[in-house]
């Protein structure tokens, strides 16, 4: 029984946390929008910064990995699998 109610506490501090970071992210956009608006200068500070937020996300990603070719071609025959294949 022990263990279940660490299970729990830890359960509800994640929650906590995600409740605290969906605000946080909220506060972010709604001052991004503030920046925008209040001057040219500003706006070209927001989508720097923009720009530089979508490129560290985009960085964090994995990698993909294509298993099965056809679903790679809307239209896949042979030919045109094996000559993808030999492509990439």
């Amino acid at each position: 029984m022990h263990c279940f109610h660490g299970i729990l506490v830890w359960y509800y501090a994640a929650g906590k946390f995600f409740n605290v970071a969906v605000i946080f992210y909220t506060f972010y956009q709604d001052f991004m929008r503030a920046m925008r608006i209040s001057n040219p200068a500003m706006r070209a500070i927001a989508d720097q910064m923009e720009r530089d937020e979508v490129l560290r996300w985009s960085n964090s990603l994995t990698r993909a990995r294509v298993t099965r070719w056809g679903g790679m071609i809307s239209t896949p025959d042979d030919v045109l699998q094996v000559n993808l294949v030999h492509i990439v």
